[in-house]
């Protein structure tokens, strides 16, 4: 992937691209650990509920056995964390060889795109609103809201939820009635925008909230210039992107090395 255009970019190849640099963001912003090798980049993060991951992105194409053979014994020992992220836009090969060789998937969204003309904007629920994080207690309940929605018992530090629009990132609280209903994050790369942790919790869902939310969030990325837009969908989320004119693309997966 390196050296190639996001303009000349595949939507399956720029999903999986903004994914990549959204954990690195978060992992250079956060402070965690993270490096570059030279078929991947990796995240790690031993201290809070935050997956760590290496990313697939930079694979070869025709990956060989021995290499996921080294893979493997790295997350043996440790060295790398033991979970990747692969698109099955890329080779069936991939997850075939990464399965023969332990990793086991435990995890699958679908990678959604759209452009400025696909997006259909239908009406909002008018009770929701989103509010910018901007100080710690914000923060707090910003990673509060994705810690019960996506990491169950696991913890994430509040301070890798940091307003940081130099490098494109936003956070954003969304409130309904005053309640704080979930949390929806943006990353901008030129033109791109990756729209992330889209949190609803359970007591607010099939009120329209993640709609609003995210409708909310392009408009305010069409105004930073953006004209592209990628998200990772679950199976209950995948509904509510259509509509808003979202096409799937590809999957991504997590998979695991089995200990």
């Amino acid at each position: 992937m390196k050296g190639e255009s996001l303009y000349n970019m595949a939507p399956a190849g720029l999903v999986e691209y903004g994914l990549e640099q959204f954990y690195l963001s978060l992992a250079k912003y956060g402070n965690l650990p993270w490096g570059e090798e030279p078929c991947f980049y990796w995240v790690h993060n031993p201290d809070t509920g935050w997956p760590s991951f290496i990313f697939s992105i930079r694979f070869p194409y025709a990956p060989q056995v021995k290499d996921i053979a080294e893979l493997k014994l790295s997350a043996e020992k440790g060295i790398f964390p033991d979970s990747l992220v692969v698109s099955d836009h890329r080779s069936s090969d991939l997850l075939n060889l990464l399965a023969h060789a332990g990793f086991v998937p435990v995890l699958s969204w679908k990678g959604m795109w759209c452009t400025e003309e696909m997006v259909n904007f239908l009406p909002v629920n008018e009770k929701v609103r989103l509010e910018e994080t901007c100080n710690t207690v914000q923060a707090e309940e910003f990673a509060g809201v994705v810690n019960e929605v996506l990491f169950a018992a696991k913890r994430i530090s509040p301070g890798l939820v940091v307003t940081s629009e130099s490098a494109g990132l936003w956070f954003y609280r969304v409130v309904f009635e005053d309640r704080l209903a979930g949390s929806i994050a943006l990353h901008r790369i030129g033109n791109l925008c990756g729209i992330y942790l889209v949190t609803v919790k359970p007591e607010f869902r099939r009120m329209g909230i993640a709609q609003t939310a995210t409708a909310w969030v392009i408009k305010k990325a069409l105004d930073e210039g953006c004209n592209r837009f990628i998200l990772h969908a679950s199976k209950m989320g995948e509904p509510v992107y259509l509509k808003l004119g979202f096409q799937p693309v590809s999957r991504l997966w997590i998979l695991k090395w089995g200990r």
